[in-house]
């Protein structure tokens, strides 16, 4: 029903995760919240949904957790606290292979 009003049905609507909150601050240094070791999986395992991409906090993420998203079919986008991005950043996500980058500071990409 709807879906013949225009809007799109629940289940056929991507979904995706955001890992690496923030949960406390020491000594002026942001500490994050680790990302699960199922984090490519678990919604498939608990709601029998597919995780369309694992939002992943640039200063926390590892190859080996792009290698494991990879192996689960599940894209990985990084997104950057305000003030961290860089170029230097971007590359390295690039050879990890992620497959989006949010930026706050568009200029780093002229």
């Amino acid at each position: 029903a709807e879906a013949a009003r225009g809007k799109p049905e629940l289940e056929k609507v991507p979904l995706c995760a955001l890992y690496n909150p923030a949960i406390a601050q020491e000594e002026g240094k942001v500490i994050r919240q680790k990302t699960p070791e199922d984090f490519a999986t678990w919604l498939k395992e608990s709601a029998g949904r597919e995780l369309y991409s694992a939002n992943l906090c640039a200063a926390c993420v590892t190859a080996e957790e792009v290698q494991a998203a990879r192996k689960a079919g599940v894209g990985v986008m990084v997104w950057y606290p305000v003030g961290e991005d860089s170029e230097e950043s971007f590359r390295r996500m690039l050879e990890f292979g992620v497959d989006t980058i949010c930026v706050n500071d568009v200029e780093l990409f002229k």
